[in-house]
């Protein structure tokens, strides 16, 4: 399986960034990726990418929207000051 994997990740149009590829492979079960060819499985992670990218758009753009976001670490909103 080695050998698809790194063929789907020559393939693939993020496959020069191992650390993203890697990122959107893993989010596919085991048994799905063996059912794929090399080929397939190229369009699929990026697929997940493309999705990925524009789901990050939406909330970038509900951000600036809103004009706040939420710190994680201090468990509470933050309000972005104005342009």
């Amino acid at each position: 399986m080695t050998v698809k994997l790194n063929r789907a990740q020559r393939l693939s149009s993020i496959g020069d960034f191992p650390a993203f590829y890697d990122a959107m492979l893993d989010h596919l079960p085991p048994d799905l990726i063996k059912s794929f060819t090399a080929r397939q499985l190229a369009q699929v992670v990026d697929s997940l990418w493309r999705c990925a990218q524009a789901s990050k758009a939406i909330h970038e753009r509900d951000i600036v929207t809103e004009g706040i976001v939420w710190d994680a670490d201090r468990q509470r909103h933050v309000e972005l000051p104005p342009y």
